[in-house]
């Protein structure tokens, strides 16, 4: 069995994590800054899709010891986990979005394709993702594992968890 580095597994998931925030905010950029003000739709959903499935893979490693490298399905890498765990991330989903009309096993579906599908938007007709949904996934998974593993802080972050 391979060795993984769990810090550098979550480090790598709060950095396309974060990637997708300042995408999402319409900063502009040094390359181009006209983009301020402009939705950077594509590399957003793909940085929060591609940070969801490292989060995952880091719970499934925070609790078993390993994870399938070459899973990239959202669903299945959900469905992987064991159930109070699946569970927890339910729990934390619904802290931070409490209206949610579907659950995580849901809008993990929807979003699976993300990954595939937004990296090469140029070849579709047409494709939707909700970038929030993505980003509230994301948080609650980031909060699940830090639960899991509450010594485990990313280089990202203060050091404190509320």
């Amino acid at each position: 069995m391979k060795q993984i580095n769990r810090e550098g597994l979550l480090n790598n998931a709060v950095a396309f994590h974060e990637a997708g925030n300042r995408c999402y905010r319409n900063e502009p950029s040094v390359i181009s800054p006209k983009t301020g003000g402009v939705f950077l739709g594509a590399p957003c959903i793909v940085c929060y899709a591609f940070s969801i499935e490292l989060y995952l893979k880091l719970a499934s490693y925070l609790l078993l010891g390993n994870y399938d490298m070459r899973e990239r399905n959202l669903s299945v890498l959900f469905r992987n986990l064991p159930k109070d765990i699946r569970e927890k991330i339910e729990d934390h989903y619904e802290i931070i979005h409490p209206r949610m009309m579907w659950n995580v096993e849901q809008e993990l579906a929807e979003a699976s394709a993300a990954f595939v599908d937004w990296r090469y938007i140029h070849e579709k007709v047409y494709v939707e993702a909700d970038p929030e949904n993505l980003a509230r996934i994301g948080s609650a998974l980031h909060r699940t594992c830090r639960n899991l593993a509450p010594d485990l802080i990313s280089t990202f972050e203060s050091g404190s968890f509320a």
